[in-house]
């Protein structure tokens, strides 16, 4: 086989197994749809729990909630399926190793694709991860029909915008609003 087409025999494995792995955490009825750029060039995926974004995003989770999961990975994300939280990509494979052209127009061909599972999964709520693909987004919301739009845009936590990501998605989760929304009570009180 030559080995144009056995990378692509590979990237389309990987692509299948990525999806089933995403599949296995969806909740019955999703309430806050978290949308990020696409998966990791590098072969990691936040549902395989060993990504940059599963890290951040599972600490934000325990700093607002005040819980810890167990190393057994798949924890955080029982309860992240649970409390009716998924994590979808505007481009379902890698574009970050891409160069920008590249880039911004997979991200452009991506619109229909999300605005078809926007209409599948009919979040409450949406919170998107990268500035840069917001208009994106909300072009895929406005595309399905979706009275929703991103309530919240957070920088990816990459390059030094951990912290902010951090601290920014912890308060989102304490808010009244994404409470209600993911039907958790009895918070503990804030802290560090």
């Amino acid at each position: 086989m030559p080995q144009s087409a056995r990378q692509t025999a590979n990237d389309e494995q990987a692509f299948l197994n990525r999806e089933r792995q995403r599949r296995k955490f969806r909740p019955t009825e999703v309430r806050l749809l978290f949308v990020a750029e696409s998966p990791p060039a590098g072969g990691t995926f936040f549902y395989a729990a060993d990504s940059n974004l599963y890290r951040y995003m599972r600490e934000s989770f325990e700093r607002a909630f005040g819980s810890r999961w167990s190393d057994e990975k798949y924890d955080f994300l029982d309860f992240f399926r649970k409390h009716g939280c998924y994590l979808d990509d505007l481009c379902l494979s890698p574009v970050n190793s891409l160069s920008d052209p590249d880039r911004r127009e997979r991200q452009t061909t991506a619109i229909e694709g999300l605005a078809n599972r926007l209409n599948e999964n009919r979040p409450q709520l949406l919170i998107v991860i990268k500035k840069d693909i917001a208009t994106h987004v909300n072009q895929a919301c406005k595309t399905a029909g979706l009275e929703i739009r991103a309530a919240h845009v957070l920088p990816f936590p990459t390059m030094g915008w951990q912290p902010r990501f951090v601290s920014e998605l912890t308060d989102i989760l304490r808010s009244e609003r994404v409470l209600k929304v993911l039907k958790i009570s009895g918070l503990p009180a804030r802290g560090g």
